[in-house]
């Protein structure tokens, strides 16, 4: 048996093809190859053309694009990161997200308000900026400490040993 996925964009590290081997990579290749081994399936990507609508035809009552391809049984799923709609889990089963890509946090990050503060700019706490920055201080503190010591200690270690 042979389990079909289909994709349109290739988004690094997730699906993308390699330069060097020319093959399509990443981690939902890893993942999926993975999966399907366990289930005794042979894993095959499909590269569809384009998305599609996001919403059934009221005309058809057909998805079109890579969730028409999945609607008319040519591949088995899709491998894209496509969001949940009360239009699609009537008609498909869904997984739980397996990432969160930066277009989602993007997105949220837009509907925010900002305040004008450190805190609504990064997107870790200030306080571990900080810890970084004062480690790194620090190194180059002890660093230049022990370039100096090494130097003393040679020119009086030649002063002494140096005939007059």
């Amino acid at each position: 048996m042979t389990l079909r996925l289909a994709h349109v964009a290739e988004f690094f590290p997730f699906l993308y093809k390699s330069s060097f081997s020319g093959k399509e990579t990443g981690i939902y290749i890893d993942m999926w190859t993975t999966a399907a081994r366990s289930f005794g399936s042979q894993l095959e990507f499909v590269r569809g053309t384009d998305y599609g609508g996001y919403t059934v035809d009221p005309e058809t009552g057909r998805f079109s694009g890579l969730l028409g391809l999945l609607q008319n049984a040519t591949v088995d799923g899709i491998a894209e990161d496509f969001t949940y709609r009360s239009s699609r889990m009537e008609h498909f089963y869904a997984t739980l997200p397996i990432d969160w890509t930066v277009y989602y946090l993007l997105r949220i990050s837009l509907t925010t308000k900002h305040s004008g503060s450190i805190e609504s700019f990064v997107v870790f706490p200030p306080l571990l900026l900080y810890l970084f920055v004062t480690s790194a201080l620090l190194v180059i503190f002890i660093e230049r400490l022990l370039f100096v010591l090494r130097h003393h200690i040679r020119v009086k270690y030649l002063l002494r040993t140096s005939a007059p």
